[in-house]
């Protein structure tokens, strides 16, 4: 019995062993399908100890060899409440099925002794679904904020990046607002030295004008003496042409 129950023990690590392999090497592996086999993993390996604590119980009173068992039983329950608490319902299969058949076998021998075990035993096992309700509520909260703050660093990256983009879009209108108001400026500056060449020129044509107006009209003060234009007829012709 006890090479069977090892050799069935093994048979069965083994197995789950390479469908834990199997599953991390999918891509994108069927999570119901997978969480299936993994609950039934996980009774079947339960319900093994449990069956070979019942099967290989020492008879007789409450002494050593029953104490190691029961301790190891418990031992294993807790390893498994521990490790399996990330996912409740192999956990609850594999603790109840280690545990309550050995606890059972206590409570049928029915002395006193046996009897307060296999109670202590029944409490063990609530015991520990309670420990792995607060630690798979543990994890839970674990997993949803390393999740939100996974979330909120990625919104700060993309505000982060929007802000960037729009720096860089704010940058490149300033700078063709820069460019437009130096053309502006030189425009500004070229039709204020055109305006002053203007101003110039008119100054300089007034003056002028006034000079020739002088000199037309004392050529025509000249033209009425005849006596004068006789004597200078030839300049006051230039004059008038």
């Amino acid at each position: 019995l006890i090479v069977a129950w090892v050799l069935a023990t093994t048979l069965v690590t083994a197995v789950r062993s390479f469908l834990r392999r199997r599953y991390m090497a999918e891509a994108a592996p069927d999570v119901d399908r997978w969480a299936r086999r993994f609950v039934a993993g996980a009774a079947v390996q339960g319900l093994l100890w449990g069956v070979g604590s019942v099967v290989l119980l020492p008879s007789g009173v409450v002494g050593g060899p029953q104490l190691i068992l029961m301790f190891v039983i418990a031992g294993i329950a807790a390893g498994g409440a521990g490790t399996l608490a990330t996912y409740l319902p192999a956990c609850f299969l594999f603790t109840s099925l280690a545990v309550v058949p050995l606890a059972v076998r206590f409570l049928v021998v029915g002395d006193a002794m046996h009897v307060t075990m296999g109670a202590l035993g029944g409490l063990y096992v609530i015991a520990l679904m309670a420990v792995a309700v607060n630690t798979n509520r543990s994890i839970s909260e674990a997993f949803r904020l390393r999740f939100e703050k996974e979330a909120l660093l990625a919104r700060l990256s993309g505000a982060q990046t929007s802000l960037e983009e729009a720096n860089r879009v704010l940058e490149r209108r300033v700078e063709e607002r820069s460019r437009e108001l130096r053309r502006q400026d030189e425009a500004l500056q070229e039709a204020r030295r055109l305006e002053s060449i203007g101003l110039l020129a008119g100054c300089v044509a007034h003056d002028f004008n006034n000079l020739l107006t002088m000199i037309l009209g004392n050529a025509a003060v000249l033209e009425d003496d005849p006596a004068s234009a006789r004597a200078v007829d030839g300049p006051l012709g230039e004059i008038r042409g």
